[in-house]
């Protein structure tokens, strides 16, 4: 039986496969770091910050008097829909890409640790996807201050952690890729 030219010795030759991935990963990356810069120009680094961006600066000084104001109207659950449909895809498209990656770069498959860090990103997604109009429910939900800090806190903190699992996952990859073993 004749071998398949990427396979030699028992190793896979991933010597075309690796420019390709390596732009992916490079566009991931600076897909990543666009979202960032975004986040912190529009919204902010802070609780608070997040807090103005969903329900708005009338809010916001209500809580904190002494914030300059930045006359943020209260977003729209219609509007956070809105953009949620294009990241719900991109999100969706990333995660089936990267498992398709990770799979194809093993012979054995992603095995049951990757598989777990793959769901768990894909959890982070959905978290990230619904965080803000979660903040914006309880918003209409209570005016009570240490509440909404805390909700707002949380969304900022999941937003992080799907940036840096971004960052890892492609960390992931490229290691994969490049490692001796494979």
């Amino acid at each position: 039986m004749e071998k398949s030219r990427a396979a030699i010795n028992g190793k896979v030759d991933h010597g075309l496969f690796r420019p390709v991935l390596l732009l992916y990963l490079l566009g991931s990356l600076g897909s990543a770091l666009t979202g960032l810069i975004l986040y912190v120009a529009r919204i902010g680094w802070g609780p608070m910050d997040t807090l103005e961006y969903y329900l708005g600066s009338e809010q916001a000084l209500s809580l904190d008097p002494s914030r300059i104001d930045r006359f943020m109207a209260p977003r729209t659950l219609t509007g956070l829909a809105e953009t949620a449909v294009g990241h719900l895809f991109a999100y969706a498209f990333l995660i089936f890409v990267v498992a398709h990656l990770v799979r194809s770069l093993t012979r054995e498959g992603p095995g049951p640790r990757l598989e777990k860090v793959l769901a768990a990103f894909f959890l982070i997604a959905l978290l990230e996807l619904v965080a803000g109009p979660a903040l914006l429910g309880l918003g209409k939900l209570t005016e009570q201050s240490t509440m909404l800090i805390a909700g707002a806190g949380i969304r900022l903190a999941i937003f992080w952690i799907f940036e840096l699992c971004l960052i890892g996952l492609a960390a992931m990859l490229t290691l994969r890729l490049w490692s001796k073993t494979q």
